[in-house]
């Protein structure tokens, strides 16, 4: 690397050094005025009326669109910049996947499509491993599967794969009932910035959120795996190592129930 390159990768991590911070202190207000929304869409819809739902949804879906987008743009300087880094702490997977559909759950509805989730049994209930980065992969895989329907189901299902008592092998899938995706088009998902020429149901996506769940399997030694049939729908899945929970690991306050 010569010392031009030095200056310009130093100076791109120095910017997701400000980057980072500025997640840190837009995150916690974007999420509470998200779930705010959320009470008030549910407030309109239970008392008919029509004209505040309508721009109470507008504005949630902005929101989490925000969220988002932001989340995203983090991720990708990341993944440029070649300085993604492990991350590993003790989380839920059950309190991932309830937060992730109560965020989409406005934006779904507002399509006629039911987002149903089920949690294998034998997922422990803690697990230690990259909480963010399988958020993200989770948030962007869900909102590809509701961006690309038009109406009726999507089902997630976690379920463990294999494990011991150390390590875990967790299987992700999101299966929607959209139009499909031709085979010849499949390769393009994971480029970013491809999918503005691929119509999908009249929907245009950027194409970040599919490449960046792409490389962050790939980054935590993972597998992505979609399956589509025209006409019938599209399945995504992800399968990731987790370590399971140990005593002498120190849980965080807020999973202690």
């Amino acid at each position: 690397m010569n010392a031009g390159e030095t200056i310009k990768t130093m100076k791109t991590r120095k910017n997701l050094v400000t980057l980072n911070k500025i997640n840190n202190e837009v995150h916690p207000p974007l999420k509470s005025i998200i779930s705010e929304l959320e009470l008030i869409v549910n407030d309109a819809s239970a008392s008919n009326s029509e004209e505040l739902k309508v721009i109470t949804q507008a504005m949630h879906n902005s929101a989490y669109s925000l969220l988002n987008t932001f989340d995203n743009f983090l991720a990708f300087s990341g993944i440029r910049a070649e300085n993604l880094k492990l991350e590993k702490q003790l989380f839920s997977i059950s309190q991932e996947v309830e937060e992730c559909t109560n965020l989409l759950s406005t934006s779904a509805k507002q399509k006629n499509i039911e987002i149903k989730y089920s949690i294998g049994k034998t997922i422990p209930r803690l697990i230690c491993g990259d909480q963010k980065k399988y958020k993200l992969i989770l948030r962007n895989l869900l909102l590809n599967a509701v961006e690309l329907s038009s109406g009726g189901r999507i089902n997630l299902e976690i379920d463990l794969s294999t494990g011991n008592h150390e390590e875990v092998k967790i299987i992700t899938s999101i299966t929607n009932s959209g139009s499909g995706i031709s085979d010849e088009k499949i390769n393009q998902l994971f480029k970013p910035f491809e999918l503005n020429n691929i119509n999908y149901n009249n929907f245009v996506n950027e194409g970040l959120g599919l490449f960046i769940a792409r490389e962050l399997c790939d980054f935590l030694k993972g597998k992505l795996i979609i399956k589509s049939d025209i006409n019938e729908g599209s399945n995504f899945t992800y399968v990731l190592d987790f370590e399971r929970f140990s005593r002498n690991k120190e849980v965080p306050v807020h999973l202690v129930s």
